[in-house]
């Protein structure tokens, strides 16, 4: 039975056909973690979130969920779960966000989250970056 499922999985996810893939991981049990798992990646290959996120949460798979908030910049669904998981994501999500923070031209901002990842040289980097800017715009 195991292995029916992860050639349905299989074929649904190489079609692409998502809703069937959803049927699959809906029906297997918690246990089957091999099978959920395959769901969840076409999901994410076939850029479904919402589905492979489903899939995380049944799975427990609290890792693999927060990789999914970070690739997707949901910085907020990101915080909360670093902070229902205190001590274990803080790292993992304060470095990605200080560097979106920096790409989007947000460098106060950048510069606390890179000293909250426990990078203070990146901040100070920033600064020194912003710094020699404002001396060449002159």
């Amino acid at each position: 039975a195991c292995g029916d499922y992860m050639k349905a999985a299989m074929i649904a996810g190489e079609h692409g056909w998502l809703n069937e893939l959803m049927e699959v991981a809906r029906a297997v049990d918690k246990s089957n973690e091999a099978v959920l798992k395959k769901c969840a990646d076409f999901c994410r290959q076939h850029n479904n979130h919402k589905f492979a996120k489903e899939i995380y949460v049944k799975l427990d798979d609290v890792q693999s969920l927060m990789e999914l908030h970070i690739e997707l910049h949901h910085w907020e669904e990101a915080f909360m779960l670093a902070s229902a998981h205190e001590g274990r994501f803080s790292d993992d999500v304060f470095l990605p966000y200080a560097e979106w923070l920096a790409i989007s031209d947000r460098f106060e901002e950048a510069q606390e989250a890179y000293k909250k990842a426990g990078r203070p040289d990146l901040s100070r980097k920033i600064l020194q970056q912003l710094t020699h800017n404002a001396v060449v715009e002159r």
